[in-house]
């Protein structure tokens, strides 16, 4: 990864960390929000199946990740635009992982 890009993250040793510079994802609201404690966000995506018995056998299903957080802290922070890796072209296959 750019070395740029994880200064401006400020980047903690024992903290994972999802990058995107896709705008194609969707961010849905919480129903209902408790003030008094922390939000909570779980990131759902794309995953490689361990095996395709668990992927619903190759049924035209997708493998996805789901990763329950709660919210420390937001902020917006800026990369140069040029520093983001280029998108792929419109309909490309995902990259492995």
């Amino acid at each position: 990864p750019e070395p740029r890009i994880l200064a401006a993250i400020d980047r903690r040793d024992d903290t994972f960390y999802v990058v995107s510079f896709r705008r194609d994802h969707l961010l849905l609201p919480a129903i209902s929000h408790n003030k008094t404690s922390r939000p909570k966000m779980s990131l759902v995506m794309p995953a490689a199946a361990l095996n395709e018995s668990l992927s619903g056998r190759g049924g035209g299903l997708q493998a996805m990740m789901q990763v329950d957080c709660e919210v420390m802290d937001t902020r917006v922070i800026h990369v140069r635009r040029r520093r983001a890796p280029p998108a792929p072209p419109r309909g490309s296959p995902a990259p492995p992982a």
